[in-house]
């Protein structure tokens, strides 16, 4: 077994009139070496973005885009037609292919928005745009892994081998999680609790990667929300 532990307090952070903005890895004017990724994902970044403002229309190409919502409302519009409003609960992907323009606004007056974004590098390349999401309630992942996207045919689809999940644990609850592959990694973010992770303990918003392993063993200290994000390392 491989781990590395990503403490919160080292995350990096971009802050701007309307948007905070929580780095796991390398992303924008925020640069690490030590954090360019871990396999095929590159981005984990963790937002909040002010009422009625937010995104202005910006391009992708190749890569899975993985939108979690945890408070508030997101409206997306991209230039495909697509127009949705994602709220808590709710999952969006958008598989970026040939190129994808969109803009991303909290449209609320009143209430900030919260959410989590995940990049991962897609198996297949110059594939046609494709967008979709789905609601994925808390009580569908007490104890239980809730698989939210994947290239397995479970969740949202996604053009990679990998699976995005959550998990809500009970206090004093244990969940074992199964890896897919001997060449995958997990990359586990506790979004809020106490978590022990193979004799690790996470605090709210830390991380840890781990591979070489078949299967993982999650004991919570008190009730856990956490992300899973199991990817190919090769």
């Amino acid at each position: 077994m491989k781990k590395i532990f990503h403490p919160a307090s080292e995350r990096g952070r971009s802050k701007t009139e309307w948007l905070d903005s929580k780095h796991s890895f390398s992303f924008n004017e925020y640069y690490d070496r030590q954090k360019m990724g871990f396999g095929s994902l590159v981005v984990l970044n963790d937002d909040v973005i002010l009422p009625d403002v937010g995104f202005p229309s910006h391009p992708h190409k190749d890569m899975e885009i993985i939108t979690i919502m945890l408070q508030g409302e997101l409206l997306h519009e991209d230039d495909a037609n697509h127009a949705f409003t994602l709220k808590e609960h709710e999952v969006q992907v958008m598989s970026a292919g040939t190129g994808i323009t969109h803009s991303e606004m909290n449209p609320s007056k009143a209430e900030v928005c919260e959410l989590l974004q995940v990049w991962i590098v897609p198996n297949k390349k110059k594939v046609t745009p494709r967008y979709d999401h789905g609601t994925f309630l808390k009580k569908d992942r007490i104890n239980q892994i809730q698989v939210v996207a994947s290239g397995y045919g479970q969740g949202l689809e996604i053009y990679q081998n990998a699976v995005v999940s959550l998990l809500l644990i009970e206090p004093e609850k244990e969940v074992h999680y199964t890896l897919n592959s001997s060449d995958h990694g997990v990359y586990i973010f506790l979004i809020e609790g106490a978590l022990e992770v193979e004799k690790e303990f996470l605090k709210e918003r830390d991380a840890l990667a781990i591979w070489d392993v078949e299967d993982i063993l999650l004991k919570a200290k008190r009730k856990c929300e956490v992300l899973l994000i199991e990817v190919p390392l090769k």
